[in-house]
This record gives structure tokens, sequence and C-alpha cells, in this order.
């Protein structure tokens, strides 16, 4: 009786490890998503990361621990993403921005960024060797584990540079200027990636939980300082690009970008991107029409015409209260408590109440006053 415990143990350990790194790493989203200081994801816990074995290996009847398949197992995609947020919870960017009184714990935050910035390097490399280079990319479960990893990669390397940027964005030379571009650029690309493959389907769900929006607001806040840079051409590109993949299947109820009028996150999206090509234009007008930009216009000009159609679907008795009928004027829109569109840019852009944090980054870091995020739960920024 007692070995039979003892083997099915051994099963509940490898089986309960995989649940705890899934509800860690979703809590960890969602504490992003919401603007929360109570993310799990710390260095307080001693959880080890899963095996990859595939789940026929963890048997109530198994007498020893499984071995790790040398390849990839059915679990490739788990274990990726729990080795990364194994990782990600030890290092100091990452606690700058969650809990700064949890660097105490970590080992890298005795060193200097420059050392965790090596510790990164080295784990990316091992990253590429244990898992990406192994996978098969017309499999599509391989296929979005690489690409995860990817653009999981580019996210903390964007976050190590927020954490160690000059406090004062002006005193940031140009080339450490142009390292935060890049990093910004490779989370949007590895994302249109992912978004643009047929085969990661069934996976759209996950992707959505994830919109790169720190990356878009970088990336719009430098154009707009510098709207005829080097990298100007190139960050419309790309924000074009995965604006385009983004809008694939507008009605799925997942997506961020969905058709609905009471959809506040596209109207903070729009007008971070409409504010930058506004000076882009100012600056000359010699450059055409972003994709970026033509779909947001055409998504407002269709919100627009669906507030119409319900304006004329309601009842006009006398005495309506007039603040009802510009409420569907606005699509459901835009709150009534501020004077906010997006299309005139000598106003702030955002309809949300301004806070004083931005995504669990500091609102310093872009100089920009943040919206009231936790109004945006679940909208997959």
């Amino acid at each position: 009786m007692l070995d039979n415990a003892n083997n099915s143990a051994i099963a509940d350990r490898k089986q309960r490890r995989r649940l705890w790194w899934s509800l860690v790493l979703f809590d960890s989203r969602i504490a992003e998503m919401t603007d929360s200081k109570l993310a799990t994801l710390l260095p307080t816990w001693d959880c080890k990361v899963p095996l990859s074995v595939n789940d026929s290996t963890l048997r109530n009847d198994m007498k020893n621990p499984p071995i790790e398949f040398e390849i990839t197992s059915e679990a490739l995609f788990a274990v990726m993403r729990s080795q990364i947020g194994d990782f990600v919870r030890h290092t100091a960017s990452h606690l700058d921005f969650i809990n700064p009184m949890m660097k105490s714990f970590v080992k890298l935050s005795a060193m200097a960024h420059d050392s965790e910035h090596d510790q990164l390097v080295a784990f990316e490399a091992r990253i590429e060797t244990k898992y990406i280079a192994r996978c098969d990319a017309q499999n599509p479960l391989h296929f979005m584990t690489i690409w995860w990893a990817r653009i999981s990669l580019a996210k903390i390397r964007f976050a190590h540079y927020l954490s160690t940027r000059a406090s004062d964005p002006d005193q940031e030379t140009t080339e450490e200027r142009d390292e935060g571009l890049r990093r910004a650029r490779d989370m949007l690309e590895c994302d249109t990636a992912l978004m643009e493959s047929s085969s990661i389907t069934g996976y759209r769900w996950l992707i959505y939980l994830h919109f790169p929006f720190p990356a878009y607001v970088h990336l719009a806040q430098d154009l707009k300082q510098r709207p005829l840079s080097d990298h100007a051409d190139r960050a419309w590109e790309v924000m074009s690009a995965n604006c385009e993949a983004r809008f694939m299947g507008l009605e799925q109820k997942d997506n961020p970008m969905e058709t609905k009028p009471n959809n506040p996150f596209f109207a903070i999206f729009a007008g971070l991107v409409l504010q930058a090509w506004t000076v882009r234009e100012a600056a000359s007008m010699q450059f055409d029409t972003p994709m970026i930009v033509t779909r947001i216009k055409q998504k407002m000009d269709h919100m627009k015409e669906r507030a119409a159609v319900l304006r004329s679907q309601l009842p006009d008795p006398e005495g309506t209260n007039p603040n009802a009928l510009e409420l569907v004027d606005r699509g459901n829109f835009y709150p009534l408590h501020g004077q906010y569109d997006p299309m005139n840019m000598g106003v702030e852009p955002f309809p949300m109440a301004p806070t004083q944090v931005s995504m669990g980054f500091e609102s310093t870091q872009w100089d920009w006053s943040a919206p009231n995020w936790s109004a945006l739960s679940g909208r997959g920024w």
C-alpha cells in the first residue's frame, strides 16, 4: 500500500507542478492587464519547472521519476513558458515593475544591470538550443513555441531597457533610445509572425490575451517626438503589419479590436496612433498614409455608422435625456464625463481618467498620463 502511495505521489507531484505554473503565468498576465501589484510571479516560492514529458508517462503505477525527452514532448510549450517565467521572476528588472521590495530575494539584484544583461544573453542561448532549435515549424504547437519564446524574450529585453533607462528620457543617448525602439519593434514583429500564421488558429485566444500594447506606446511616443527620425519609417511599417494581422478575425470575441461600440481599448489605441501620425503629417506631407492609420479610420467610420443606426432606432419622446442621445451618437464609446475625441489632436486622446501608473511600468518611462487600466480588464492589451 505504501509503495502504491509513493508511486502515485510521483505522478501527482509532476502534474501539480504543471498546474501551478499554468496558474502563476495566467495570474501574472491578469496582473499586468489590471495593473495589480499582487502577481505571484515572484522569487519567494520554490516550485520547480515541470519536466518535458508526455502525459502518458505520468502514471499512478510509476516507480521512478520520468526521464525528460531529449527532443520534444507534448508538454514542450508549457515547459518552455515555465522556464521563461522562472527566469523572469528572478530578474531585478521584472521586480522593478512588480514589487521592488522583493529585489532583495534575487541573486541578480546585487549585481550591476549589465550583469543581468549578460544573464539574459546566456538564457536566450539556452532557450534557443534546448527548445527552439528542436522544433519543427510545420507543427502548429512547435510553431507556437518558437514564436512565443521569441516574443517573450523580446518582452524581457524591453522590460530590462525600461528598467535601466535614464529617469529623464531627454538624457538618453541616441544609441540608448534606438535600443529601446529595437526592442519594441521586436515585440511587434514576433507577434505579427504568430498572428499571420493560419496554423495556430486554435491558439489565438491566448495570443489575444497578450496584446503588445506597451510596444505601441513606446513607438508612438518616439514618433511624436521624432517624426522624421531614421527609425520612423520602419516603426510605421512594423506597427502597420502588426495591426493588419491583429485585425484578422475582428468578430472574434477575444480580439481587443472587436467591432463593438463599447470597446474603450480601441479609443486609447486609436488616439495614441493618430496623435503620432498627425505630428508626422505636420512635419512633412510627403508620406503615404500607413495601413494602421487607414484601418483605424475605417473602423471609426464603421462605428459611427453603427451608432447612427442605433440612434435611428431609438424613440424620440418629448423629454428624452440628451445625454443618452449623446451616448448613442458616440457609439457608447466615449464616457460622458470627458471631452475626448481621438480625431481631435488638440485635446487629450485617452478617454479614461488618468492615474499614476501605467501597465505595471512606471508612468515616467513614457512621460504620459496613463488611463485607468482597470477599466480595460479583459480587453487583452
